[in-house]
């Protein structure tokens, strides 16, 4: 059993099982629970809950990948459940990002870092790191958020770069962030890590992630916890 609770649900706490969502919209206990900012598109009904999130119908798209936001399903193959990111990102139109409408999910103290992958340290630090990976080069896009506008700066590192500080005082430098991190390239395993032991580090992926503890998560400022209790099986 899964229970998930927070401000973007209204501050109810909800119930799912390896069918879905207990009073779905949708009702069709195929496992999977659809969050979204509407419940219906085109006549059909895509949600199983609708988030407490304002649609602004933003430029990221107007189709079904827009209107849904994230989804928790459970794997019958695998016996576990999985949180996943919907709302797709265009990467390559960064100043499209609508950061108040992805989800991010805290990690600590390493991070192995995927392609796409976005980075917040700590929800009072307005910069956003995007990584984009290539042939071991590691392309950071430093993203800072003003008014309505992206700004971006592009920085390229290799592998015998490593390690590279992020921070105020580091090589990648970030405007307010005091305590630095590591971006270390692991020469036995051919990877790139990011290393934080006292920083609170928000990642969004597109991978999906297993529940299996609680996890905190958060969309703009809003935080919401997913639950899995084992005793309700």
């Amino acid at each position: 059993m899964i229970d998930i609770e927070g401000d973007l649900l209204f501050n109810k706490k909800l119930f799912i099982d390896y069918n879905g969502l207990k009073n779905s919209l949708r009702s069709n206990k195929d496992g999977f629970v659809f969050f979204g900012t509407v419940a219906h598109y085109n006549g059909k009904i895509i949600s199983d809950f609708v988030l407490n999130i304002k649609d602004d119908n933003d430029i990221n798209g107007k189709d079904i990948f827009s209107k849904i936001i994230f989804a928790i399903f459970y794997d019958k193959i695998l016996g576990k459940f999985f949180f996943k990111n919907i709302r797709r990102l265009n990467s390559e139109k960064k100043e499209q990002i609508n950061f108040n409408l992805i989800v991010f999910h805290i990690q600590k103290n390493e991070i192995k870092i995927i392609n796409n992958i976005i980075i917040q340290f700590g929800c009072s630090i307005n910069y956003y790191i995007l990584i984009q990976l290539k042939d071991n080069i590691i392309q950071i896009s430093l993203l800072r958020k003003a008014m309505e506008k992206i700004d971006e700066t592009k920085f390229t590192y290799n592998k015998k770069e490593s390690p590279i500080t992020i921070g105020e005082s580091g090589k990648l430098k970030i405007p307010g962030k005091k305590k630095l991190s590591l971006l270390i390239y692991d020469k036995v395993f051919n990877y790139w890590i990011l290393k934080d032991p006292k920083s609170e580090i928000w990642v969004y992926s597109d991978n999906k992630i297993e529940i299996n503890k609680t996890i905190i998560f958060k969309m703009g400022r809003e935080i919401f916890q997913i639950t899995y209790d084992k005793n309700s099986e």
